[in-house]
């Protein structure tokens, strides 16, 4: 996810400018997902990639829409 939405942001450069953009996308999506697993079941902490998926899924599809 986090290379489309970088890529998204600036189409007209190339992939050497995206790599920075996207680890930072990829950064701030764990970084959200990471809230929701630490506070849904308070005393027990979920997989943050399990949430890091409920959000990515629907964010993926609706970019691949999009482009299409």
């Amino acid at each position: 996810l986090a290379p489309h939405l970088a890529r998204r942001l600036n189409p007209r450069s190339d992939a050497v400018r995206w790599l920075p953009w996207s680890a930072g996308w990829g950064a701030a999506v764990v970084a959200v997902a990471d809230v929701p697993a630490r506070l849904a079941l308070a005393p027990v902490e979920t997989p943050a990639g399990a949430w890091t998926a409920l959000l990515g899924v629907p964010a993926g599809v609706a970019l691949l829409r999009r482009t299409r």
